[in-house]
């Protein structure tokens, strides 16, 4: 299952904190760093994207119940598909919905 996952800061962390969950973080990255082959930081702003690559939706909760920045972040996850495969598909449906609306091809 693919996901993208997208943050952006939420609350500022206690300066007193910066440094812990920096550490934390750089932890975490390693430990996904095989579920994660994409892993992007917004330019010139806090926050960043990622493509998960996990197993099921329980290992993606994981993932992100450990993500040291949580509380800290708003986080969407989106899941993916190949584009070309999608656009086939979506294609190929659409050809069938209009067969049976009795349109064209």
């Amino acid at each position: 299952m693919r996901v993208c996952v997208l943050v952006e800061p939420k609350f500022p962390a206690p300066p007193e904190m910066m440094m812990p969950l920096m550490q934390g973080f750089v932890a975490w990255r390693e430990k996904w760093r095989s579920k994660m082959p994409v892993f992007e930081f917004w330019a010139g702003r806090g926050g960043g994207m990622g493509i998960m690559d996990v197993a099921n939706e329980t290992e993606l909760s994981q993932m992100m119940m450990e993500f040291p920045f949580s509380q800290f972040s708003e986080i969407e996850a989106r899941p993916i598909v190949n584009g070309d495969d999608a656009l086939k598909r979506l294609i190929a449906t659409m050809q069938e919905m209009m067969a049976q609306m009795g349109g064209a091809k």
